[in-house]
């Protein structure tokens, strides 16, 4: 009866057994298949290579066993990398991460690998393994976004810049200075910063047009912008006002100091001459913040600076309360 026992025990253990080793042959065969692995030695040599890992590169196992990894690494991969990660690994960790690679046919494609020490019962490596995830559809899709996203902010920024620039001369627009005087105007409030403005009006410009036609009239504006641009600082705000008048918000400058700069506008365009026209001239009519306290009323007393310089001659530059 013991040897029937005995008999009848090993019969089940061969069957578990067998079995056991057929599920693993199974498991091996589906890992070979569907998971990219490799396995180098301690010198980084390519010892064996999984079926997907070689659909995954292009290279047969022939080609790959007995070579390093480098024989797939990409050019503009720093070589930097490739020491970190040996270094990881021969120091018994695991490293991880994403890694651009060449295919034998040389085209490009997007790995997350981890590659791991195995050890001994004494802890030495025996060798290393790595287990490899193709993330090329991942990065294409992540660097499409990237692009759009780029094209986006650009065609966002230009539509940004179209809603604030006058179409004609390429300055400012009424929007954006209306926006400016409001963001100086807050300063002044909450730190006293004077700033003043210019309102410019070309004198006689009506004749240019009924004269010459609207296409010189706009080449006219076009050059008159080119000269107030010349001359004033980088910190001021230049924009078209409206027809032909423009607007210049000067930062940290009373009215005297932006009668100056008028007067020195003024002249430039009085000594310049215009495509087709000749001579033209300015009026400029000036005032500050801290002469009003208020923003409608400093645009509206430069309004009637300039309107007394127009109809005091013409060729005229007033700050709010002067009288010529």
């Amino acid at each position: 009866s013991i040897v029937l026992i005995s008999f009848l025990f090993k019969m089940h253990t061969g069957k578990l057994l067998k079995k056991q080793a057929e599920q693993l042959k199974s498991h091996n065969k589906i890992f070979n298949k569907y998971i990219c692995s490799s396995r180098t030695n301690t010198q980084g040599v390519i010892t064996s290579v999984s079926d997907a890992f070689c659909q995954c590169t292009g290279y047969s196992a022939d080609e790959l066993i007995s070579k390093k990894h480098n024989i797939l690494r990409d050019i503009e991969t720093p070589k930097q990398i490739y020491k970190d990660i040996w270094m990881t690994i021969s120091s018994g960790h695991t490293w991880q991460g994403n890694l651009k690679n060449r295919k034998k046919d040389r085209s490009e494609y997007w790995v997350n690998i981890i590659i791991y020490p195995v050890f001994d019962q004494k802890r030495n490596i025996l060798y290393y393994e790595s287990i490899v995830n193709d993330i090329t559809l991942e990065k294409v899709l992540e660097s499409f976004n990237e692009k759009l996203e780029a094209q986006v902010k650009e065609k966002t920024k230009e539509l940004e810049k179209l809603a604030m620039t006058d179409k004609l001369t390429g300055i400012f627009n009424r929007v954006k200075l209306d926006s400016n005087l409001e963001s100086n105007y807050d300063y002044f409030n909450e730190f006293g910063e004077n700033f003043s403005i210019i309102l410019i009006d070309i004198d006689n410009f009506k004749n240019v047009n009924d004269t010459y036609g609207h296409q010189v009239g706009d080449i006219i504006l076009k050059e008159v912008t080119s000269q107030i641009q010349s001359h004033i600082r980088s910190t001021d705000v230049l924009g078209r006002w409206g027809g032909e008048e423009f607007l210049i918000i000067c930062p940290k400058s009373d009215s005297t100091t932006g009668y100056t700069l008028a007067q020195k506008l003024r002249k430039s365009i009085e000594n310049y001459s215009f495509s087709r026209v000749g001579k033209l001239t300015i009026c400029a009519g000036i005032c500050d913040i801290k002469s009003t306290n208020d923003l409608e009323k400093m645009v509206s007393f430069a309004d009637t600076a300039l309107y007394d310089a127009k109809h005091s001659g013409r060729n005229n530059v007033l700050k709010y309360g002067d009288i010529l």
